[in-house]
């Protein structure tokens, strides 16, 4: 395992109508990554109504972070399952075929839609001090979670 300070993250999310929680979990879960050598986000949207796409170009100016908009799916998937696998699998080819994160060497996937208000640096660095190896992580919630 690597070194958490050592680690290069890229933090992976999907993005529909999550306009007014953006930029609060985007920098929330920034910060629990700060102490680590680099953060890097790639964000999917598709079908938002409101001002995400705005919202996602402004966070580019102050974070590591990319997007893509894959547009209007509902006309192509009725089932909303279908699209967020259709998002999820986007940004899987990404990873696996951009060059951009070929240094990359662990992948968070992040709710955005408001789900990290307690996300906090030593919660997330803990992780790298158990003495088990582990292939995944998965974050707890104080409350049910889905």
């Amino acid at each position: 395992m690597i070194d958490f300070s050592e680690a290069n993250f890229l933090v992976v999310g999907l993005a529909r109508n999550c306009q007014a929680y953006l930029k609060n979990d985007v920098t929330k879960i920034n910060n629990a990554f700060s102490n680590s050598n680099s953060v890097q986000w790639l964000i999917i949207e598709s079908d938002s109504t409101d001002e995400t796409l705005k919202t996602l170009e402004k966070l580019k100016e102050n974070f590591n972070l990319d997007y893509l908009s894959l547009g209007k799916l509902e006309s192509r998937y009725s089932s909303r399952t279908e699209r967020i696998a259709s998002c999820r699998n986007e940004y899987l080819r990404q990873i696996r075929c951009n060059p951009t994160y070929k240094k990359i060497d662990y992948v968070v996937v992040a709710d955005l839609d408001g789900a990290n208000t307690n996300l906090k640096p030593h919660s997330v660095e803990q992780c790298w001090n158990l003495d088990e190896k582990w292939d995944a992580c998965f974050a707890n919630q104080s409350a049910p979670y889905y």
